[in-house]
């Protein structure tokens, strides 16, 4: 994996992004692509709801972003969501889908890239 150094865009210094993107990570991106629940993407990565916001909340922290929806768009701008990677996304019951305006929008956001 290379190391992908970018400029935080509230701040004067440089966020190393390290060895990320790694597989879980672009397993829960994908699957908030799908527009799935938190509860029901918790289940699928067997965490629980805490969990998930913590990871959630970790990999806006480590891009220096405030919302999803800027985390859907950077993660596709730096290409963490590779198309025809699939594996759990596929696997989420469609009734756990919920097509809110953020999950719309979410997935425009990372078709960007």
């Amino acid at each position: 994996m290379t190391e992908v150094t970018m400029a935080h865009p509230n701040c004067d210094y440089s966020v190393v992004v390290g060895k990320e993107p790694t597989a879980a990570t672009q397993r829960l991106l994908r699957l908030m692509q799908t527009g799935a629940t938190d509860r029901a993407i918790a289940r699928e990565l067997s965490v629980s709801l805490r969990t998930l916001h913590r990871r959630i909340a970790r990999l806006q922290s480590l891009l220096g972003v405030q919302s999803r929806f800027q985390l859907g768009v950077l993660a596709a701008e730096l290409e963490w969501l590779r198309p025809g990677e699939r594996d759990a996304t596929e696997r989420v019951p469609l009734e756990s889908r919920h097509r809110s305006v953020t999950a719309h929008l979410f997935q425009a956001g990372s078709m960007l890239g």
